[in-house]
């Protein structure tokens, strides 16, 4: 995610009519960074909840981190909010796929859309647009890219295309001979890859030295320049899906992109910046509803307060209407697909 603390200056910098309570608000803010490991997620949760000052928690940005937190925020009645967080896991329970929907833990949130928008919107593009048939899925064993991974295969069929073969890499492989080979000699025109861009770029790079033409997709852990750059100039035509779209494009988000570039970051701020934006802004306006009287004092239980408080937000952010469906996730659950295109990501034509 682009901007970090960043982007919570900016949201506080137009948090405008909230007088005495901005100082009270800032007690949102701390800033952790999970190396995206859950191990270490873990750990910064629990420093988190020891910081009695500490009533919200925006993040994290890796779905395994997610995890590890999700207990530990919901034991402490600590209210968390992804921008980024995209496995359905998250919000709709363990067992989604077989059609058992329980919310697992009512003080997780996200502002961004979950896989299961995301894998259809990905398969219907590579079938309808790219006139793709034969797909080669793998997935690197996480949470995030086993689960968008098997989402992709149920929505490439229904489409009407067929799974030529699948297979499971570990997480920090970058060979994929084996694999690139298994999917040129089974006959797919495209490989679905459920994982992130660090592995991505290599397979694709792999990819498309033994079989030009053969495109590389995958979900938003793919959706980085990092990922461009890596892949090299083959690469070109590669698919990926994401939430949202850049900020750039929404009306709504005119003047978050106005005054993020006049603050001279160095970061980009991308869909997660804006999702990040809009999920500060709902804690800050959850904890604001709060303040019922003219002192700025705080209900006892302030954190079992934010969380209900949460959950009823309503209003029109940087991205798009926000709010929370009862699992927790994101009202607006809009997808846009990305085609790479001279390095550059770019929102494909339907």
């Amino acid at each position: 995610m682009g901007g970090g603390l960043e982007l919570i200056d900016v949201v506080l910098s137009n948090a405008v009519g909230l007088g005495g309570l901005l100082l009270a608000v800032a007690n949102l803010i701390s800033a952790l960074d999970d190396k995206g490991d859950p191990v270490s997620g873990h750990r910064k949760a629990t420093e988190l909840v020891a910081d009695r000052s500490v009533v919200g928690v925006v993040g994290p940005l890796n779905t395994s981190a997610a995890q590890a937190m999700q207990k530990t925020f919901y034991d402490a009645h600590l209210t968390q909010i992804s921008p980024s967080n995209s496995a359905p896991a998250l919000t709709l329970g363990k067992d989604w796929q077989q059609g058992t929907v329980v919310r697992p833990y009512n003080t997780y949130f996200r502002t961004m859309a979950n896989d299961t928008v995301q894998a259809p919107a990905a398969a219907r593009y590579l079938y309808v647009k790219s006139k793709r048939r034969k797909a080669f899925v793998i997935d690197d064993k996480q949470t995030y890219g086993a689960a968008l991974a098997q989402s992709f295969k149920k929505a490439f069929g229904e489409e009407g295309g067929i799974i030529v073969g699948e297979t499971h890499v570990d997480a920090g492989r970058r060979d994929f001979a084996t694999q690139v080979s298994q999917a040129v000699n089974a006959g797919a025109d495209v490989v679905y890859y459920g994982g992130v861009y660090d592995a991505a770029g290599p397979l694709s790079k792999q990819l498309h030295a033994a079989k030009p033409g053969v495109l590389l997709a995958g979900g938003d852990g793919i959706f980085s320049y990092a990922y461009a750059t890596t892949a090299g100039d083959g690469a070109d035509g590669d698919i990926c899906t994401a939430g949202g779209a850049m900020p750039d494009s929404l009306p709504s988000a005119d003047t978050f992109v106005k005054d993020y570039r006049a603050a001279g970051y160095s970061a980009s701020y991308s869909p997660y910046g804006g999702y990040a934006y809009d999920a500060t802004s709902a804690l800050i306006q959850a904890y604001t509803s709060l303040h019922v009287d003219p002192s700025g004092t705080v209900p006892s239980a302030q954190r079992e307060s934010l969380r209900a408080a949460v959950q009823n937000v309503d209003f029109d952010g940087v991205m798009g209407k926000v709010g929370f469906d009862a699992n927790g996730d994101a009202v607006s659950q809009a997808v846009t697909v990305y085609r790479l295109s001279g390095g550059t990501w770019k929102e494909a034509k339907a």
